[in-house]
């Protein structure tokens, strides 16, 4: 913003900086919150710690405007996929492999003759 000699800002630069210093705060929080979400997921890899994970995930990718960085990739004008965006990556992948193992840890800890039929089968009549 430039300026000419001898003039102010108007009182809505001064609202401007507030606000936008408020947007960046609460990106800050959000992240923060995301980054320990994903460590005690990372520590724990116990399914019930996915929602808050992708709580946080989905706030950040509300808020994270005012850090957004350069586009890396265009789809139309105005919109695309940001250096902030790219952040949300690992964390949801970790969410991903933590659904998937419980998923095999269940299917594989399953006991044997508990498929979808769960009624006892009398065994067959053997002719002698």
């Amino acid at each position: 913003m430039t300026r000419s000699a001898g003039t102010r800002p108007g009182p809505g630069a001064l609202h401007r900086s507030i606000c936008f210093t408020g947007s960046v705060f609460v990106a800050c929080i959000v992240a923060l919150a995301a980054a320990g979400c994903s460590l005690r997921l990372l520590a724990s890899r116990r399914p019930a710690d996915v929602p808050p994970v992708v709580a946080t995930l989905v706030a950040w990718l509300a808020v994270n405007n005012p850090l957004e960085g350069p586009v890396l990739l265009r789809f139309t004008r105005g919109h695309g996929l940001t250096v902030a965006d790219v952040l949300a990556v690992p964390p949801a992948l970790l969410c991903v492999l933590v659904a998937v193992s419980a998923f095999r840890r269940r299917r594989r800890d399953k006991p044997v003759g508990t498929g979808t039929d769960s009624s006892p089968r009398a065994p067959a009549d053997r002719a002698s």
